[in-house]
């Protein structure tokens, strides 16, 4: 048997700019109230060539026509532009008691073309595919060139209470409305219909707290619960076609998430840190139906993707003291509960709960200019995956594992 040649393979390059600018004025009075006003510009600018070549599918594999082994490429160019005012003020009602809230009005503008076409792929299976060589052995298109925008110009805000009912301790509520622009589907490959702006998405949150550290800052705790009605939430769907499967960014259209989370912190010796956090999290589509006639297509009871239900991270760290420095060992081991990859909840794109521990061992001079640090990630080499993709489409699913157990050394210098 000669050598496997076939293969599936995958190259993206891309060039990115970005720029922001925020100019803030800030009150400087004595007294309970205290204020901040300004303005925030950013815009964006990306500009991606992605390619696949699947000469493991054989002649025609993609377009069932061509009699030659084919690739599929694409071509993004897509920009982001947002100005936003604010402003925000906080009041001492009475000693200790303070409301403080803030609005902001937000325009943002997003803007989006791009092309995708299948290619002749003879003899580049295993080839870095540019452009301009895909571009040349075009066979057909499969989106014709695409612009799209949109603007959208909206208010969002917050108020929050909070109380020091003790020295360092405090009680704190709130509720906030949150906006996301339209985003656009940059993985579209197949069908014009992929190439669309989802609509903006907003969320409501309400959180209460608790948090205090003792009189000689040795030891704290922060405690909260939250809530979050998400309306239009942006979500990454994968649609099965006939030969291929579409990619689409669709609007959920109501979500919500109640979770708790808890961390302490705390130095019982000189030198020694020790540090925890939990986070229970309850996160569902309520509706999300993205084809009406196809029962199949109805997301609501799902939970949502990558949401695991209970997540713990534990940490500490120890340095010795010596003349020239001091020598450390930290350590960190995390628990993350079984989740989903895909709003689908697909089985096959399923994560059990995994446990994952790191170490380090440093030594740091007295002056902290200089560091050095051997590591080891993922200690017991635990086999888990980072994420997932549904291409049943194609004949095929993904998973993408995270890395192995890993050592390192890292030498850090400060100027």
């Amino acid at each position: 048997m000669g050598p496997l040649t076939a293969s599936v393979k995958t190259n993206v390059t891309s060039d990115y700019h970005q720029f922001s600018q925020e100019i803030r004025i800030v009150s400087d009075l004595e007294g309970p109230l205290s204020w901040l006003a300004g303005g925030n510009f950013y815009s964006d600018e990306l500009t991606a060539f992605q390619n696949f070549t699947l000469n493991a599918f054989g002649p025609g594999g993609l377009s069932g026509f061509f009699p030659v082994e084919e690739g599929i490429s694409s071509l993004l160019n897509q920009k982001a532009e947002s100005f936003a005012i604010f402003g925000e003020a906080s009041y001492e009602l009475i000693d200790g008691l303070t409301v403080a809230g803030g609005v902001r009005w937000t325009r943002y503008k997003r803007t989006a073309t791009t092309n995708a076409y299948i290619f002749d792929a003879t003899g580049l299976g295993l080839a870095f595919v540019e452009e301009t060589e895909a571009f040349s052995r075009l066979l057909v298109e499969t989106i014709p060139e695409i612009s799209v925008a949109r603007s959208w110009s909206k208010w969002s805000g917050r108020v929050n209470l909070s109380y020091e009912f003790l020295p360092s301790w405090f009680a704190y509520g709130g509720v906030s409305r949150g906006f996301k622009g339209g985003d656009f589907n940059g993985g579209a490959l197949f069908s014009s219909l992929e190439a669309t702006l989802a609509d903006p998405e907003f969320v409501t949150s309400y959180e209460i707290g608790l948090k205090g550290q003792s009189g000689d800052g040795r030891y704290g705790f922060d405690i909260s619960g939250f809530y979050y009605d998400f309306t239009n939430q942006q979500v990454a769907v994968l649609i099965p076609g006939s030969n291929a499967t579409l990619q689409s960014l669709s609007n959920a259209a109501k979500t919500q998430v109640t979770g708790f989370e808890a961390a302490a912190t705390a130095m019982p010796m000189d030198n020694l840190f020790l540090e925890a956090k939990i986070g229970v999290l309850d996160a569902e589509f309520k509706r999300f139906q993205l084809d009406a006639g196809d029962p199949s297509t109805d997301f609501a009871g799902n939970r949502t993707a990558s949401s695991p239900k209970f997540s713990f991270v534990g940490a500490g760290q120890y340095s010795a003291p010596l003349r020239i420095g001091k020598l450390g060992l930290a350590a960190d081991i995390s628990y993350t509960g079984s989740h989903y990859f895909t709003a689908d909840n697909n089985p096959a794109l399923y994560e059990d709960g995994y446990w994952l521990a790191n170490g380090s061992l440093f030594f740091e001079d007295s002056n902290n200019r200089y560091k050095i640090s051997i590591w080891s990630k993922n200690l017991t080499n635990e086999s888990y995956f980072i994420s997932g993709l549904g291409n049943a489409g194609l004949g095929f699913l993904e998973l993408f594992p995270g890395p192995p157990r890993t050592f390192g050394l890292t030498v850090t210098g400060r100027f």
